[in-house]
């Protein structure tokens, strides 16, 4: 007799779409985070940092873009990239659009990609900072923005 709970039905035709994992990179000079798939770096003093998670290569129904935005902080050597849905990345320089983010929750995008803000020490700025996650308790004691969407772990 079959005693597990009943698992969720996939949504659409079953098949689950091509995905690409995203990693988190900090740079503790600069303070910046950048947002890269996996196994690419983004740069020298870059390391990685937090949770990875999983993004859509395609658009799918309910889905919307996922871009990494830079609003650098009064020059160039001081990068402040963030995440973001808007395809004019809120007004700042569009980097990369890194794939498609579910809009509800479902069961291949059961993860809330928050969006908050952390205050950041480094050399050249100590402040708020942007900072996106699949993780709850990164933002806890901190502002969180939003949720920009729903993703896989």
């Amino acid at each position: 007799m079959d005693r597990e709970f009943p698992r969720p039905q996939a949504q659409g035709d079953g098949l689950a779409a091509p995905s690409r994992r995203i990693a988190r990179w900090f740079h503790a000079h600069s303070g910046d985070r950048t947002y890269a798939p996996t196994g690419v770096n983004p740069g020298a003093g870059y390391v990685v940092d937090g949770p990875p998670f999983a993004v859509l290569q395609s658009p799918v129904a309910d889905s919307v873009g996922l871009y990494l935005c830079n609003a650098p902080l009064q020059r160039p050597a001081s990068p402040e990239h963030f995440l973001s849905t808007d395809p004019a990345c809120e007004g700042q320089e569009k980097v990369a659009l890194l794939g498609h983010i579910r809009s509800s929750r479902d069961g291949q995008a059961p993860r809330s990609l928050l969006r908050c803000v952390v205050t950041v020490q480094s050399a050249l700025r100590t402040g708020p900072r942007h900072l996106a996650t699949p993780d709850v308790l990164e933002c806890r004691g901190h502002a969180i923005e939003s949720v920009l969407g729903y993703v896989a772990g």
